[in-house]
């Protein structure tokens, strides 16, 4: 089997590169970060420079491609200037288009990451994949659904197209900084300058950054399932558990609630992913036979924090020690 996997050194790419190594199949990065991507794969993928903004992806790639996988796109970590704003939907809706449009000519699995900001957020309200999109409420909605029209495209030239609405990604192997969600908070939290935004009663989508690995190549090797899939972990999580586990396990849990008025004010439009309920449901995923290694939210979110913790501790104690000797 030949791959084409673009977004292969973000956190998803990089987990499902890891899985991907282990099937012996050809595997072709498109990347901005040549170096770097060579340095992580280039002992069994072959690597090729791209910067979508400028150039259309090099055509010969595809060439024997049965599966092309799009995880590209610039963190949404973070307050949502206007620069910020264009350079996220850039990322994602220009190199999508532009994948999508050098893919005419084949027949292709296209699988596409979303998000699961595509939903209003609602309080009490249960999101799955077969309800019809509302016209959307703020700017990062807009974006979303504009990103998986681009991916869908690819349906009309005979490609079977599944995009995939992730949660919050928590875990990871620990060989980057620590991740925003909860990593960040926490860290936040025990320098004293941890906050809470809203109420805390906020549902919050959350997977296992292996489960959604899994989650992606599974879809990849299941051309019958079209259209959205909900990549979130079976049973979600409260804000207010999470900042509860973070004063259990960090010592020092947030400062203060920030209300709802002024995150939204202070983040811009991204305040809809600290802010919005997301009660989601991943039937598809489920119906179809995919089985989540972690499928509860809480436990998710637990040992997250306690690595976090135990990895916090190793590098204050080196850090110590280090100091003492010099």
């Amino acid at each position: 089997m030949s791959i084409v996997i673009t977004g292969a050194t973000g956190r998803i790419g990089s987990a499902t590169m890891n899985l991907l190594r282990q099937t012996g199949a050809q595997i072709h990065v498109l990347t901005r970060h040549l170096a770097h991507a060579t340095d992580r794969f280039g002992d069994f993928a072959t690597i090729h420079e791209w910067h979508p903004l400028s150039s259309p992806p090099p055509a010969t790639v595809f060439r024997d491609a049965e599966v092309v996988i799009n995880l590209m796109g610039e963190p949404v970590s973070g307050r949502w200037s206007k620069a910020k704003m264009a350079s996220v939907v850039r990322s994602r809706i220009v190199s999508t288009e532009r994948l999508v449009y050098a893919l005419r000519d084949y027949r292709v699995r296209f699988v596409s990451a979303s998000s699961y900001a595509i939903y209003p957020g609602r309080s009490g309200e249960k999101y799955i994949e077969g309800m019809p999109l509302e016209a959307p409420e703020n700017p990062v909605q807009k974006m979303i659904q504009d990103w998986e029209r681009a991916a869908l495209m690819a349906k009309r030239t005979g490609s079977s197209v599944a995009v995939l609405r992730y949660g919050m990604v928590s875990g990871g192997d620990g060989s980057k900084a620590r991740p925003l969600f909860p990593h960040g908070l926490a860290e936040k939290c025990r320098r004293g300058i941890g906050v809470m935004m809203g109420d805390g009663l906020q549902t919050v989508p959350v997977i296992d950054v292996d489960d959604a690995a899994r989650l992606t190549v599974w879809a990849a090797t299941e051309p019958d399932i079209e259209g959205p899939i909900n990549a979130v972990a079976p049973r979600p999580v409260t804000m207010d558990f999470v900042g509860d586990k973070i004063t259990e396990i960090s010592g020092r849990g947030p400062r203060l609630n920030v209300p709802a008025w002024l995150a939204r004010h202070w983040l811009g439009p991204s305040a809809c992913y600290a802010l919005g309920s997301y009660e989601i449901q991943p039937v598809v995923a489920m119906a179809g036979g995919f089985q989540f290694g972690q499928p509860d939210g809480e436990v998710i979110i637990t040992r997250t924090l306690r690595k976090a913790a135990r990895l916090a501790d190793v590098s204050s104690a080196t850090e110590t020690a280090a100091s003492q000797t010099s």
